[in-house]
């Protein structure tokens, strides 16, 4: 009798503490969902970024001109990217690790000023984005025509926007190809405003042909 009493005893405290599990679950509930909310809107807000409007479209150039017009041109590996600010305009750095000096003085490294970048040293990171210039990720190979960067000494500036910066892929069979990234840019000619476009090209001919118009 005393053994059912005591049952009963610890099935009563059971069912007035339930109320209170209950309460203590949501409460968790609410706070892991505030928290969740919280979180999601920190995160929209980072991706939030600024687009830079080009005042004018960039030129169409063929590549005697680029290769003519280009101070420096090499074929190299990006090996890091850093963003900083130049007045009110934000830039990527990105240095690569010279493969091959076409044209111009022989480098082991260069930096290479892309307008656009992200600045994470902010509350709320501020990406700013310019349509049409070029992009360079780490580890990635590329056939690059440059210029003097006039805001950054001793850096350069891929020339013509996105057509100076051509990306360095392999294909089905292993063999180096070379592609532009200006498939989707605006450029001015003769016809008016166009798109580019992005055939693939052996990376020993693109070279030849390269040094050809040097000559």
């Amino acid at each position: 009798m005393q053994t059912m009493y005591s049952k009963l005893i610890k099935k009563g405290e059971i069912m007035r503490r339930f109320p209170l599990v209950v309460c203590s679950i949501l409460l968790l509930s609410l706070v892991v969902s505030g928290l969740w909310a919280t979180r999601a809107t920190k995160t929209q807000l980072a991706e939030q970024y600024l687009e830079v409007t080009n005042p004018s479209n960039a030129t169409g150039l063929d590549m005697r001109q680029m290769s003519q017009g280009a101070t420096t041109i090499v074929t190299g590996q990006c090996i890091g990217t850093r963003s900083t600010w130049v007045g009110r305009t934000l830039y990527t750095i990105a240095t690569v690790q010279v493969s091959e000096t076409i044209k111009g003085d022989p480098q082991t490294t260069v930096n290479v000023a892309i307008p656009g970048g992200i600045d994470l040293n902010r509350n709320i990171p501020l990406e700013m984005k310019y349509p049409g210039a070029p992009l360079m990720q780490r580890g990635e190979e590329s056939f690059l025509f440059l210029i003097p960067a006039t805001a950054m000494p001793g850096s350069y500036s891929v020339m013509g926007y996105a057509q100076g910066k051509l990306s360095i892929v392999a294909n089905q069979d292993g063999e180096k190809m070379v592609t532009p990234n200006s498939a989707r840019v605006p450029m001015n000619n003769a016809n008016g405003v166009v798109r580019g476009n992005a055939p693939m090209t052996r990376l020993s001919v693109f070279k030849d042909r390269v040094k050809a118009y040097l000559q």
